[in-house]
């Protein structure tokens, strides 16, 4: 089950100041970070656009995702690579590599249970053109067997 607050998404440690918070959202394809809530996610955790770049420059795709542990204080931040090109008017975001990519967040948070909880804005919403009807169904449907705190903003 996903617990909506309000508040920034790069900011986990105002609602759990303990434990490893998995800040998760949503990149495309191509190599694009220039807008959306990656441009909050630059100012706060320079590495996740580097490491983003990176990835995608050599291979990584849809269905993938890229870990970033920016600062080393606890707060990981999850490059989930769901959407397909840039630009709008269609719907970007993939619901399939989105699951996959949610799996795989599912699996690397285990290795922080018990103290561990999950961010995220609504995802794949925004530029990505999705509806969070759909989503947030998906978001539940993956994170519901880990057993930990969801946060959507």
């Amino acid at each position: 089950m996903i617990n909506y607050v309000k508040g920034d998404a790069t900011m986990p440690e105002l609602l759990r100041p303990d434990g490893t918070k998995i800040i998760t959202h949503i990149c495309n394809d191509v190599g694009a970070w220039g807008a959306g809530f990656v441009m909050a996610v630059s100012r706060r955790f320079h590495q996740a656009k580097s490491r983003y770049m990176y990835a995608v420059r050599h291979g990584m795709g849809l269905g993938d995702v890229v870990f970033v542990d920016p600062q080393h204080c606890g707060i990981m931040v999850a490059n989930m690579i769901a959407q397909h090109g840039i630009g709008r008017g269609k719907r970007r975001v993939r619901y399939g590599p989105l699951r996959t990519c949610l799996k795989r967040v599912a699996t690397f948070a285990q290795a922080y249970l018990p103290d561990v909880s999950i961010h995220m804005p609504r995802i794949g919403c925004g530029l990505g053109g999705g509806t969070w009807e759909v989503i947030g169904q998906i978001v539940e449907e993956e994170l519901a067997d880990l057993d930990v705190l969801v946060y959507g903003k």
